[in-house]
């Protein structure tokens, strides 16, 4: 057996044991003089390096002759063997997080150092691959590095993911929902309480069940609300059980979702391992499947626009007006939107009742004989080379928010007994904008569906407001936080569909927010003004592509003399200036939201 062999049984008796040894002085060669001599390899405090000088004297006198090895091999064993055998990102201590290290090694997706694979070559076959991921797996097992599966999944899922997030004292979504899951007191707060979502209490959910099998899974609404590859059963069979969490990602991985499943299979111990930790391994994210044309309502109404095709290179926004064709007046609880790969939005406008060819500016007044727009007609809002189309332009000026997404697919219902009210001869707008700069996207299409509902059925008629701040800048190769405060009613643009506008009311109660942005958005928060919950963080977006749609149950309630502040990051890595736009290279600061008033 050679040396290798008994460094390694040193380093996995230190890693049991606890045994110590001292670190290799950490130099380099201009540590030992202005002369070009081989002296042979030492430690730089990472790994071994290869060094000349004058002599094995440091400049500040010492010998370090016995630091000084004849070849790198030497040298990595006596400088390095205090680290944890397979611990290749040297945190101190063998665990997963090392076999996702060396599986994205062994896959392609990153590099590792000779230093790093050295540790990892559990069989000293001088290669680093599925072999010794075994060997190591099975180290993490027996028991080298184990934990309670509770505690791996409360300090490293929920806590990061949930906690730090949303789920934290004091803040305003853990007084929302009566809901903690810091590691300190997670479990208590989860364990067979009834949760505060009034339709998984009447569904007979507990927030965590502890009876185990099948029927824990079942009853757990924590399970329903983090198992996103079952977010079709989740948002058609309970749409008002709220969103996926975490809101808006990133989402758990396949890898956790199986373990946080075993686990709830076992019955949710708070103590004990009854989990396998290598399911950990996998990092995959659940991906929607392949575009399909919606189902056609049966009791509502289908929109379709496309296939049309997207300039290579470029971006294009369409828009195309389709009417319903109703008689008298309908009330829709719940809108359904797919849309094809590249797609940055879509919106559903309409054109508020009472408006009148009075109201358009002097400088549109050409549409007044063709107004609404000329049904499914493509209209688009800039050519090719960017130059914008004067009609399109007017028509947005005309234009009130309906519904809209930036997500691939999104299925919302309203709360129950909570719709839209729309007036006889009603129609969207529908706006789609696609981004094909990459030239994988040459064609877009998209489907959606709106639902009515029976009018007895409605005890709350809803409406929409819309905060936007066009007035920014952001400075060239910065990164800039852009705040505006809204304060209700006063600097509420709402009342779009003639349900009530809030300028003489005292109070509305808004049951959904969501974001728009473009590509520069980093982080777009939206912070309450007054009240008990002052300057509290309601509602976060990170992904400017995919922002969360909040639905808030119960409602915020949004009092006279409050407000919502808008707080928003942009890096703009750009040599020029940026400011307020419609095109994908400009930016935006939107905040919609869905409220009634009684």
């Amino acid at each position: 057996m050679n040396i290798n062999f008994y460094n390694k049984i040193f380093i996995i008796t230190f890693f049991v044991y606890g045994f110590s040894l001292t670190n290799c002085p950490s130099t380099t060669s201009e540590d030992y003089g202005d002369c070009e001599m081989a002296l042979g390899w030492t430690w730089s405090g990472e790994d071994c390096i290869f060094i000349s000088g004058c002599s094995s004297v440091t400049n500040w006198g010492d010998d370090y002759t016995e630091y000084i090895f004849n070849s790198y091999e030497e040298c990595f064993t006596i400088c390095q063997v205090e680290n944890h055998f397979g611990d290749v990102n040297f945190d101190g201590s063998l665990n997963i997080v090392d076999i996702v290290i060396i599986i994205s090694y062994i896959i392609g997706n990153n590099e590792l150092t000779y230093n790093q694979i050295y540790i990892g070559d559990y069989n000293e076959d001088g290669f680093l691959n599925v072999v010794d991921i075994v060997s190591l797996v099975n180290i993490i097992l027996n028991g080298l590095d184990s934990r309670d599966t509770w505690e791996i999944i409360s300090e490293d899922i929920i806590e990061p993911n949930c906690a730090a997030a949303c789920h934290e004292s004091g803040t305003f979504f853990a007084e929302q929902t009566e809901l903690i899951l810091t590691s300190d007191v997670a479990y208590n707060q989860l364990i067979n309480r009834i949760p505060q979502n009034e339709s998984a209490w009447a569904d007979g959910l507990v927030l965590l069940s502890s009876v185990g099998g099948q029927p824990a899974e079942i009853q757990s609404y924590l399970w329903e609300k983090i198992n996103l590859p079952n977010r079709d059963h989740f948002y058609d069979d309970h749409p008002h059980y709220g969103e996926i969490m975490p809101l808006g990602g990133p989402y758990l991985t396949n890898g956790e979702l199986a373990y946080i499943q075993e686990w709830i299979h076992s019955g949710a111990p708070e103590t004990g391992i009854v989990a396998d930790e290598s399911l950990l391994i996998d990092e995959t994210v659940w991906e929607a499947p392949p575009f399909n044309p919606l189902e056609l309502p049966e009791n509502g109404v289908q929109f379709h626009l496309g296939p049309f095709d997207i300039w290579d290179g470029y971006e294009r926004e369409v828009f195309s007006y389709q009417p319903i064709g109703n008689e008298d007046y309908l009330y829709i609880n719940q809108y359904e939107i797919l849309l094809s790969p590249g797609s940055h939005h879509m919106i559903l406008y309409t054109y508020p009742e009472n408006i009148t060819t009075d109201d358009f500016p002097s400088e549109c007044e050409f549409l007044a004989d063709v107004f609404p727009p000329p049904d499914y007609e493509l209209r688009d809002l800039h050519d090719e080379n960017g130059v914008y189309d004067i009609q399109s332009i007017c028509y947005m000026g005309l234009q009130t928010f309906f519904a809209g997404t930036q997500w691939p697919y999104m299925n919302y219902h309203f709360p129950p007994g909570v719709a839209l009210k729309v007036p006889p001869n009603f129609g969207v707008d529908i706006n789609s904008h696609f981004l094909n700069y990459s030239g994988n996207s040459p064609s877009g299409e998209i489907y959606g569906n709106i639902y009515f509902v029976n009018p007895e059925e409605v005890q709350h008629v809803a409406d929409i407001f819309m905060l936007n701040n066009r007035d920014f800048n952001l400075p060239a190769n910065q990164t800039t936080t852009i705040t505006r405060n809204f304060m209700f009613p006063e600097q509420f643009t709402t009342g779009f569909l003639e349900n009530g506008g809030v300028s003489n009311i005292d109070e509305i109660y808004i049951f959904q927010l969501f974001s728009h942005a473009h590509e520069r958005m980093d982080k777009f928060d939206v912070k309450l003004i007054g009240g008990l919950n002052d300057n509290q963080t309601i509602y976060t977006a990170l992904d400017w592509e995919h922002p969360p749609i909040l639905e808030l149950n119960p409602p915020l309630v949004l009092q006279y003399g409050m407000g919502l502040k808008l707080e928003v990051t942009y890096t703009n890595e750009t040599n020029h200036d940026i400011t307020f736009g419609l095109l994908g290279v400009n930016e935006m600061m939107i905040l919609f939201g869905h409220y009634y008033t009684d």
